[in-house]
Order: structure tokens, then sequence, then C-alpha cells
């Protein structure tokens, strides 16, 4: 018996004979060709300049009467504070901290009449503590400084007060984008995974044979899972909710339209790639094309505004960006209806765009 006739010989050849033909079908398919090669090349450079962890000066306010400029000099010349506006009241400062227009308010009382001493209260918006805390640390450092040398300012007594997480528990700090990204896999996975399953499995001649436009067969797709993703949602917020006590302090029903809007957008999202890709495979690809920058460039791990100002442009195309504002605005800041529906319209409209391309590339004929 020679060495070929051998069984082990003979199951390598088709092994090897089996891996020919799959890489000519590889060689044929550039899908995959450009998922392996091209994407990562294009990840590694975007997200490489994109996400900073570390931002530049921490912007802050300051709610005082009296304008010394010493501690106005003080903050600037350190290089790590940017003085956004000063002489205003207390409640102006919490205002802007609460609209996020600053990382920290700094709120200054007239001296002491019998010590001489400044009182001083740091609020720091603690919803972003990637952010907040490094600033803290920053004024520390500052005060302590000026501690070493009593001849600089008068003495001081500052007291810090860490806003809408007080007691920076972790669960809190990405609870509430976390639902949103759980919620935008699920549906981008339905509408990416619908038609082109149904392609695959010979069911999709019986729907071609109806008298149903494009329109109707997109939204008609999209429905049912429509209602499957709100209560997914639900389910997910409502967890968050009872196990790791998040508030929900903001308008609830704004927040539930929102809710609607952004799983839709997900939803026509993925009929659109669904519709376009040829089978199963490449509607997953195609989804991880969109989650994957939409998780990274939403502010759901790095904090969105330490991004370059072209970032937060490809940011914005996202939904995610504005459904991680949203969810911490209403469960941690206590977010009215307006701030909501000045995030929903952003997102109703990449959901029409989304839903006109998906009727674009709606294919009514037999693959």
């Amino acid at each position: 018996m020679s060495s070929l006739d051998r069984p082990w010989h003979q199951s390598v050849v088709r092994a090897l004979t089996l891996a020919w033909l799959e890489s000519l079908t590889i060689r044929r398919d550039p899908v995959i060709l450009v998922m392996i090669l091209v994407v990562p090349t294009l990840q590694v450079a975007l997200f490489g300049y994109a996400l900073r962890p570390i931002g530049g000066p921490a912007p802050v306010v300051l709610a005082r009467v009296d304008k010394d400029p010493a501690a106005l000099q003080l903050l600037e010349k350190s290089g790590d504070f940017r003085v956004l506006a000063d002489g205003l009241s207390k409640e102006e400062a919490l205002a802007r901290l609460r609209r996020q227009q600053a990382l920290a308010a700094i709120v200054v009382r007239p001296p002491n009449a019998s010590t001489g001493a400044i009182a001083v209260t740091v609020y720091a918006d603690d919803s972003d503590p990637v952010r907040s805390n490094p600033a803290l640390s920053k004024l520390e450092s500052l005060y302590w400084r000026q501690v070493a040398d009593p001849d600089l300012v008068p003495q001081t007594e500052v007291r810090v007060e860490r806003l809408y997480n007080p007691q920076s528990r972790n669960e809190w700090i990405l609870t509430p984008a976390l639902s949103g990204v759980v919620v935008m896999i699920s549906t981008l996975m339905l509408g990416a995974l619908s038609i082109v399953r149904e392609r695959e499995r010979g069911t999709w001649e019986a729907m071609l044979s109806t008298p149903v436009n494009a329109l109707e067969a997109i939204v008609g797709k999209a429905l049912p899972y429509q209602l499957l993703g709100l209560g997914q949602a639900a389910l997910v917020i409502g967890c968050c909710r009872v196990l790791f006590g998040l508030p929900m302090r903001g308008d609830m029903p704004a927040f539930g339209l929102f809710l609607a809007v952004f799983i839709f957008a997900h939803l026509v999202i993925g009929l659109t790639i669904s519709a376009a890709a040829g089978s199963q495979l490449q509607a997953v690809q195609g989804s991880v094309l969109i989650y994957l920058p939409s998780m990274l460039l939403s502010g759901f791990l790095f904090p969105f505004v330490n991004m370059p100002w072209w970032a937060q442009r490809l940011g914005a195309l996202f939904p995610l960006t504005y459904y991680t504002e949203v969810a911490r605005g209403v469960m941690l800041r206590g977010e009215d209806a307006a701030f909501v529906d000045a995030r929903t319209l952003p997102v109703a409209v990449i959901a029409v765009i989304a839903l006109l391309a998906a009727v674009l590339v709606f294919r009514r004929r037999l693959p």
C-alpha cells in the first residue's frame, strides 16, 4: 500500500482540497476580504485618533459676588481649567452644571466676619465620573498649593458636593447607556437578519407574489420587532431600576417616546442592511460595522466631549450617542421633556433617512 492510499493521507488530501475550494469562495466574495483586511485598518486609525479618555482643560463656572482676579488667575494659569463664566448666582451656576455646560460649579461665599475665612463649595457633575474625578483631583492639588503659600490668598474652607451620583456608584456610571447598547444590538440584528433569512429559506417568493410595495414591506417587517424592542427596553430598564436602584428623575413619557424612535431607527437600519446583504453572514458583518463605532463614538465607553470635533460629528450620526445623553440626563440629572425632545428630533431624522435607504435597496425580485 502506497503512502497516498493510507486513510490519514486521504483525509489530509480531502481537507486540503476543501480548504482550496473555500479559499476560492473567499476570493470571489469581496465583502469577506474587506471585513478582514480593510475594515480593521480603518478602525485602528479612526479610533486611535478619536478616542481620548483624558480631555483638555476642565470647563468650570464661578458663582461669587466679589470678583477678586487672584482666584480667576490661579485657575487659568494652572492650565487645567477653562473658566466659562464668572460672577454668576448659585442658581445660574448649578443650572449650567445640570445642562452639562460645565463640569464643576465653584460657589464662593463672602468671608466669615469673625475668622475671615472664605467658604468655597465645589459642585461636580458626577454623572460622568470619568471626567469629574480628574477635575476634582486637580482642584484639590491647586488648593493645597494655595495652603502651602498662605500669603497668596486668604484662608479658604473648601467643601465638595458630588451631584447626581453622590456615592459614585459604579453601576450608575455605565448602566444608563448600557441599556441602550443592549437594545441597539438586539434590534439591529433582528432587522438585519429578517429579509435575508427569508431569502435563504426560500419563503421570500410568497411575499414577492403579493401586491405589497417596498415601503409597506419595510414597515410591516419592522412593526412586530418594534413591539418586541419596546418590551425588551422596558425589561432592561426595569432590571436596572430593581437590581441597581437606578433613579428615574426626569420626564419618563418623553423618554418613552424617545425609546420608540430609537428602536425604530435601528430596526430600519438593520432592514437596510438585510435588503442589501446576500447572506446572513454579510448581514451580521454589516451590523458589526454599525454597532461597534456606535459603542465607541457615542460616549458609552469614552467621554464624548473629549473627542476631536470631527469624531463628534461622526458620532452624531449614530442614535446611541443621543440615547447615552438622554438616558443619563433623565435617569440621573432629572432632565425635562424639552431636553429629551431636542434629542429625539435628530434620531427621528436618522430613522427617516434609514427608511428611505431601505426602500431604495429593497429588492422586489428573486435572488
